[in-house]
């Protein structure tokens, strides 16, 4: 498979495509300074393999790299990911 992570901002979305269909998602919600991540969804089918994380680390670097938003882990797994990869901690204190 190949797997590219588009940012589809008329959806507020970070979108992880597979061969030509969408096949998980990072939703996300605006407010002030700060990126809300609300969801984070991998179809039933390809969990387990690593695409979740594949998904928010591409999201994440996208969002250091074209934004000055704060990120705001609001779903589990958002949380969970930044717990473990302490690389992305300034993303939650810029703009404050």
């Amino acid at each position: 498979m190949s797997e590219t992570v588009e940012h589809e901002p008329d959806q507020s979305m970070y979108a992880l495509w597979s061969n030509g269909v969408i096949r998980g998602r990072a939703r996300y919600a605006v407010r002030g300074n700060a990126l809300h991540i609300t969801h984070v969804e991998i179809d039933p089918e390809l969990q387990g393999q690593g695409l979740a994380a594949f998904l928010m680390r591409d999201a994440l670097d996208e969002i250091r790299l074209t934004t000055d938003y704060r990120v705001v882990p609001e779903c589990s797994y958002a949380v969970k990911y930044f717990n473990e990869h302490p690389v992305y901690q300034d993303l939650l204190e810029r703009g404050r």
